[in-house]
């Protein structure tokens, strides 16, 4: 998550704003893969393969 976040301030956002967005990213990375492969059973490590596409539908709305 913390990746995230600065990710999202060395684009511009105030510190609020790209932890807000970071937290929010990072939810929803979590939930897709809770319904994909259940509460218990995935790793942090797969987290950020969600991210772009997470962000690409973002774009989009």
């Amino acid at each position: 998550m913390a990746g995230l976040i600065a990710g999202f301030a060395a684009h511009g956002s105030d510190a609020l704003t790209a932890a807000l967005w970071g937290v929010f990213v990072h939810a929803a990375a979590g939930k897709q893969l809770s319904k994909r492969i259940g509460t218990v059973g995935f790793l942090a490590r797969e987290i950020p393969y969600k991210v772009p596409g997470i962000l690409d539908r973002l774009s989009r709305k």
